[in-house]
């Protein structure tokens, strides 16, 4: 533990003492507002808010400040009492912080509480790499208060696919769900429905289906990296086409639903990817599969399903 730390570490506790043995309304945070998480790049600017209580006679020489995940200098820092405030040069925030916004509790600017007035951040623009915890910190002569919050600044895929192929002289179909660029990692998941009939609103129906799937793909390779963007992450299984082919007991068309489900953690961020498969268009002979499988395989893509709760 570094020496400025320790020292701030025993200031804290000597001001907790105090409030506590002499019984005084030290001050106080009583909430700080954080949305849990937003979209990278966002035209709606984020306000993270940190609302205080304090006791005008006694908080003296107040100051707050704001840290970002572990760094121990501030990114915001207000002394009301010398009307002086002071911003981070860091890369990350420089240049995104509002430095004319301010919390005004009155009807009119004088009436504003002069103590309270500078205690938010306004983010203009918010990305990816702001993603962590936010820590408001506000102490006087006589007390201080800390409370922490995490946001996410997530980023929505630039390409996200679900397709197939087979490979010539295979006995093997290959599926393969790809989205690129998304910020943080999600979480992949790949799921496959068989239908005996097939009605015309079923097509309306899809999205219904994503919240009650059982059926899970195995998957065979699961590569994930990170990338200048974001985060690459491609899922693959491979099914035989024996599973696929009609018995003579059951000559009614079948589909197959091939969905791929990616979801961001800690968000409720998800979207779908829908793969409409007729294995019913294979043919029996085995050369011209080799030669035309395009024209023997039909694949839908229905489309992209987005549910955002």
């Amino acid at each position: 533990m570094s020496l400025s730390a320790g020292v701030l570490r025993i200031t804290c506790v000597a001001l907790a003492l105090v409030c506590m043995t002499d019984k005084t309304e030290c001050v106080s945070i009583t909430e700080i507002a954080v949305p849990p998480f937003v979209e990278n790049g966002t035209i709606e600017p984020v306000i993270l808010d940190c609302i205080y209580t304090y006791d005008a006679d006694e908080d003296q020489h107040l100051v707050v400040k704001w840290f970002f995940n572990d760094d121990p200098k501030p990114i915001y820092q207000w002394i009301p009492d010398l009307n002086k405030r002071s911003y981070s040069k860091s890369k990350i925030f420089e240049g995104r912080i509002d430095r004319n916004y301010a919390i005004l509790s009155g009807s009119k600017p004088e009436h504003t509480d002069k103590y309270t007035k500078f205690r938010a951040l306004k983010i203009n623009r918010p990305t990816t790499e702001m993603t962590g915890t936010y820590s408001c910190s506000v102490t006087s002569l006589q007390g201080q208060d800390t409370r922490s919050k995490d946001m996410i600044v997530y980023a929505k895929p630039r390409r996200f696919s679900l397709s197939f192929k087979r490979p010539a002289d295979s006995q093997e179909t290959q599926f393969k769900c790809q989205v690129e660029g998304i910020f943080p990692q999600p979480q992949l998941h790949m799921y496959r429905v068989e239908q005996t009939r097939i009605a015309g609103n079923e097509y309306m129906n899809v999205a219904n289906m994503t919240e009650s799937l059982n059926y899970s793909v195995e998957p065979v390779g699961h590569q994930r990296r990170a990338t200048k963007d974001g985060y690459l992450t491609v899922l693959t299984t491979s099914l035989s086409n024996r599973q696929f082919r009609l018995s003579s007991q059951s000559p009614k068309s079948r589909r197959h639903l091939f969905f791929c489900v990616y979801t961001i953690p800690s968000t409720d961020i998800k979207q779908t990817r829908v793969l409409e498969f007729y294995p019913e268009r294979l043919t029996s002979s085995a050369i011209s599969i080799s030669q035309n499988i395009s024209a023997r395989l039909t694949v839908i893509l229905i489309g992209v399903l987005v549910v955002l709760y």
